[in-house]
């Protein structure tokens, strides 16, 4: 299984390096700076269809936060099914908020080095929407507004060459 908590976070300190850097590129030139976080959002093994939401160090994080233990639910609509039922309702909405804060610090962290960048967001939709859980776990209201991107991208390409978008 994916260790998503990790992985995550290891990103997050490369981007927040990295954002910085991009736009001081940008100022150089003189261009606006203008900065896309590219699909993030917990993944599910598309072969057995569990959700990647289970790895030691996001189930430890939950104890730590909540004293309650994350129990595997088995696969992403069996999940959809323990949605209001804890400590599974409990986990998915922390691990949703994980993922929100995450992504959102980005923007921030651009934003207070460069009031005039723009940050926007690109989740692959095809395998989030109508996927069990991952909807839910993977559109964190909270965090993706407005208030955290200026504007908002989707990637589609799997729709659209199976003729679903008109």
């Amino acid at each position: 299984m994916t260790n998503v908590y990790s992985v995550n976070f290891a990103w997050c300190i490369v981007i927040d390096n990295s954002t910085h850097h991009i736009d001081d590129l940008c100022t150089e030139v003189g261009t606006k700076t203008i900065i896309q976080i590219g699909e993030p959002w917990w993944w599910y093994n598309t072969k057995t269809n569990n959700p990647c939401i289970y790895d030691f160090k996001t189930k430890t994080a939950f104890f730590e936060k909540t004293g309650m233990y994350a129990q595997n639910c088995g696969d992403i609509y069996e999940a959809e099914k323990l949605a209001n039922v804890t400590p599974h309702k409990e986990y998915f909405a922390f691990v949703r908020d994980v993922l929100g804060a995450r992504v959102a610090k980005f923007g921030k962290v651009l934003k207070e080095k460069n009031a005039n960048a723009q940050i926007t967001l690109l989740p692959f939709l095809p395998t989030i929407l109508d996927h069990g859980i991952m909807e839910y776990v993977n559109i964190p209201e909270n965090y993706y507004n407005t208030d955290n991107f200026d504007f908002f991208c989707s990637e589609c390409y799997d729709w659209l060459l199976e003729g679903k978008l008109i």
